[in-house]
């Protein structure tokens, strides 16, 4: 059994049925069926507009579903969800650091322990300073983020959504607002993550590190799921022509196996 398989039989995290989303007469998506597994990494590409970001937003209760269903964690989100409890255990990660720029570093990682998780602010702070730790950034603690490079506030935000020990993170194109010397280390936190078991659903245009670290990769267009395989499969071989025309345009020279073209 491969490693994709055994994570396919685990129980769960993210059931969506039939999901649909509009606003007024724009339907953003339309007919969407994903299942991950607890410890599988499922990432989402596709152009800019498909509804990738609001598939994630949706996930957190961010965006309304119009009709389908969504079941995260083993809980069906509806109208009668605790969307604050619910994002206990998810957490979500944003192309902007969106960082109290009034905080210092620590404080800004130890607020949601401290503020919603009622940790004392002790105990708020040794998590802080464990997840900075994890994300590399344990010597930035006392400095505010202005002080800090656009890589090194992402990485804030990921070690501020860890410190809520989330069971699901959701990662919203988290190096697209980044100078590529940066991104490198903020792939790095991620790619650790992921060797840790971490559930993952994360919108990226890296499509590298898309086919390293993904157990599951989904192309989307026009808010539908126009096909869903591993990294191996979906990124080299592709079933579907629009698939296909995608990564002819996007996949960067030598990054991962040559795209197979059918004869």
């Amino acid at each position: 059994m491969t490693n994709i398989e055994q994570k396919a039989v685990n129980p769960l995290a993210v059931r969506i049925s039939d999901l649909s989303v509009a606003y007024g007469s724009n339907t953003v998506l339309n007919g969407i069926d994903l299942d991950v597994a607890k410890g599988q990494v499922l990432c989402l590409i596709g152009r800019s507009g498909c509804g990738k970001s609001t598939l994630l937003r949706t996930m957190n209760g961010l965006a309304k579903a119009n009709s389908g269903s969504i079941d995260i964690l083993g809980r069906r989100m509806d109208k009668d969800t605790n969307f604050d409890d619910l994002r206990t255990s998810v957490g979500m990660v944003f192309q902007s650091y969106n960082l109290f720029p009034h905080m210092r570093v620590i404080d800004n990682v130890a607020v949601g322990p401290r503020k919603v998780l009622k940790r004392s602010k002790q105990e708020a702070r040794d998590i802080a300073r464990k997840q900075l730790e994890h994300v590399g950034l344990a010597e930035k603690a006392d400095h505010w983020p202005s002080q800090l490079s656009g890589g090194q506030q992402q990485r804030v935000a990921i070690a501020r959504s860890l410190a809520m020990n989330p069971q699901l993170l959701l990662l919203d194109e988290v190096t697209a607002a980044l100078d590529p010397e940066t991104v490198g280390s903020v792939l790095a936190v991620i790619r650790g993550l992921a060797k840790d078991g971490m559930t993952m659903v994360l919108v990226t245009h890296e499509m590298s590190f898309a086919y390293e670290v993904s157990d599951l990769v989904a192309y989307l267009e026009g808010g539908k799921v126009i096909e869903i395989g591993s990294a191996k499969e979906l990124l080299t071989q592709p079933n579907d022509d629009r698939t296909r025309k995608f990564l002819t345009r996007t996949l960067p020279a030598a990054a991962i196996p040559p795209l197979e073209v059918p004869k």
